[in-house]
């Protein structure tokens, strides 16, 4: 539940049989009800979303892979 009330984000996670894998996806939805937003795509298993304390952001656990930094970057 986001920090004023008004919005959940949930873990969607639908399984494969064929291949023995599940896939996990986060969406966002008015807590008064309406249509769901899909926030990640199902494509990298995501999970624990939880809002900043303000409510403008929705952190996550994910598997996707990330950009690769710069050998001499940071």
């Amino acid at each position: 539940m986001s920090p004023d009330g008004s919005r959940v984000a949930y873990v969607n996670t639908t399984i494969d049989k064929n291949k023995h894998a599940y896939h996990s996806s986060i969406g966002v939805i008015p807590a008064s009800g309406g249509e769901p937003r899909r926030f990640t795509s199902a494509a990298a298993k995501a999970h624990s979303p939880a809002w900043s304390p303000d409510g403008r952001w929705l952190a996550f656990i994910s598997d996707r892979e990330g950009e690769a930094l710069p050998k001499d970057g940071p």
